[in-house]
């Protein structure tokens, strides 16, 4: 249920950032979504696909500075690809191995300035910008499944001291052949952050299946951290519509950040009380 709103949107580096003040289970936060216009390119090397990720992960330090600095934010949600962006020659130059969701939640993993993740720089740079910045961190990246080989399209989220929360891997792969679809039995993504708010975590075409975007609902999640790269489809499919219409039909407040693309229709983000009231969209 949302109290108050402060709702703002500022277009900055190609990109567009929306914020708001919402209130989940009576805990005001402040939360914000960048729409990003990815550095992308078709390297044939781990060192082309690191120049790139820098590149992109530059862009979201900057966001996250000023969101936290400028608006107060404590969570940021970045968009799906926006790392990697979206023209990519092969993910096992871009992708990296996260730890496993036992693992994080047994430990206290952060990866910023921990020698253990050298081979981890978007880890490590995701972390240091939480922690750097005080504010909580939804990204999305390739995560690479050592003994297995598997490559999956994955989100990330970071607490406000760099802190690992949990993992997710996208269930619904929409023409993506370079990825493993996570198993439906894998735990859905529940997390808390340090301000007290519960988030559940998923990845665009997702939002479409039953689970496992309503499913985090269903175990508790209050607001939905939703990456996504989507191509807006009329007349039904745009993005900001499915975005509304999930936080009206489930009653929770969606972050939603998209890819922005706008001259092949890759376009559309924003922040949506439960109930479907938008509080700041592009």
């Amino acid at each position: 249920m949302l109290l108050r709103t402060a709702m703002l949107v500022v277009v900055w580096m190609g990109a567009l950032y929306a914020g708001a003040v919402v209130e989940a289970g009576g805990v005001r936060y402040r939360g914000a979504v960048y729409e990003h216009q990815p550095h992308q390119g078709l390297p044939q090397s781990r060192a082309g696909a690191h120049d790139i990720m820098a590149q992109n992960l530059a862009d979201f330090n900057a966001a996250a500075e000023t969101a936290s600095r400028d608006y107060g934010a404590q969570i940021i949600v970045f968009p799906e690809d926006g790392i990697s962006g979206l023209l990519v020659s092969s993910y096992k130059f871009y992708a990296e191995s996260v730890p496993s969701v036992d693992r994080i939640i047994a430990e206290r993993i952060v990866p910023c300035n921990d020698r253990a993740f050298n081979a981890s720089p978007v880890l490590q740079n995701l972390s240091c910008t939480a922690s750097k910045y005080g504010i909580a961190v939804v990204a999305n990246m390739p995560d690479l499944d050592q003994s297995s080989g598997a490559i999956y399209n994955t989100d990330v989220a970071m607490d406000t001291d760099g802190r690992l929360l949990m993992k997710y891997h996208k269930q619904h792969l929409f023409f993506e052949p370079g990825f493993t679809p996570g198993s439906p039995d894998d735990q859905v993504a529940v997390f808390s952050t340090s301000f007290g708010v519960r988030f559940g975590m998923c990845t665009c075409y997702d939002i479409l299946f039953p689970s496992p975007c309503a499913t985090a609902v269903a175990r508790g999640a209050t607001e939905l951290a939703f990456p996504t790269a989507w191509i807006n489809a009329p007349p039904l499919l745009y993005s900001t519509g499915i975005q509304l219409a999930f936080a009206k039909s489930l009653s929770v407040n969606v972050l939603a950040a998209n890819e922005h693309l706008p001259a092949v229709g890759f376009t559309g983000s924003g922040i949506f009380a439960a109930g479907g009231r938008p509080l700041a969209s592009y």
